[in-house]
């Protein structure tokens, strides 16, 4: 019953934005031209510094490292360079250091500002990346992380899977995010605060929509068996806590390219003297 009165709060969101965001919309469509550029940077935030980055973060940011291939730069967005790498606008600005708008909410405007400023891939500083990555993860046109939902929970967006996730976006035709921006921005000029807490979801699924070039190549991307949130989620079969046993790991290492972690918490990397699911993955590193 939740889930049902989720997807018609998501829809009624997505109506009211379309109508208030209805003139740049039109714009977008109308003034749509393939705008390519080639940028191997994988960009992640820590805002505090990656010196003071818990441990899980640090893990995840030396496992993408290794995983992506040779030749990829990695730069971390924190609160002493940010501004070298985006141009917020100042009411954005204004609102996070007033703490009106949370961490998180903001990160979502240093993302798209990243990737229609200068391309390239974000991936969360949480991510964790469980194989190798080839070269030609930089020419898709549009990039990110289709999987099937095993839960019924509000991202499902009504669907039947997860067609992008907010976690790992990138793509080479940088229009989809110049919109993005466009649209982001005028919210932020009408609005103090978000108004459905998949607030870019909403904004992505409208720019898609007035997009269909870019939707055609969002839908060309494979659809996964597993989200990277399960583990969190609780919708795997196996917790990051398990005894990690031969056929566990198997299991994992063949569902999941990527997974999803916290840095709001760290599972046990041992119990009872054993590994764990996320003492083997984080012990691949050494």
């Amino acid at each position: 019953m939740a889930f049902f009165f989720e997807k018609i709060c998501y829809r009624q969101v997505k109506h009211h934005l379309k109508k208030a965001l209805s003139k740049e919309l039109s714009e977008i469509s109308i003034n749509y031209q393939e705008r390519q550029v080639e940028n191997k940077t994988v960009w992640y935030s820590w805002w505090q510094g990656m010196d003071n980055a818990p441990e899980v973060v640090k893990n995840c940011i030396q496992q993408m490292q290794k995983q992506f291939p040779p030749g990829t730069k990695f730069i971390n967005i924190d609160q002493t360079n940010f501004k070298e790498y985006v141009s917020l606008r100042p009411e954005i600005l204004d609102l996070f250091l007033s703490e009106k708008m949370t961490n998180a909410q903001f990160s979502d405007q240093i993302r798209i500002n990243l990737l229609a400023m200068h391309g390239g891939i974000w991936v969360d500083a949480t991510l964790w990346i469980n194989q190798q990555v080839t070269s030609d993860i930089f020419d898709y046109p549009f990039l990110s992380y289709r999987a099937k939902k095993s839960l019924p929970i509000a991202s499902d967006h009504g669907v039947s899977q997860g067609d992008w996730q907010l976690y790992f976006l990138g793509g080479t035709n940088i229009y989809f995010y110049e919109a993005l921006k466009v649209l982001n921005d005028a919210y932020w000029q009408r609005y103090t605060k978000v108004i459905h807490y998949l607030q870019l979801d909403n904004l992505i699924d409208l720019a898609l929509d007035c997009l269909p070039e870019l939707e055609k190549e969002m839908k060309k991307l494979p659809v996964h068996s597993h989200d990277p949130g399960d583990f969190l989620a609780g919708g795997y079969k196996y917790q990051l806590a398990d005894k990690a046993t031969t056929a566990i790991m198997t299991d994992v290492n063949i569902d999941f390219d990527i997974i999803k972690l916290s840095w709001k918490f760290e599972p046990p990397k041992e119990i009872d003297g054993y590994l764990t699911v996320y003492g083997e993955l984080i012990n691949t590193q050494d």
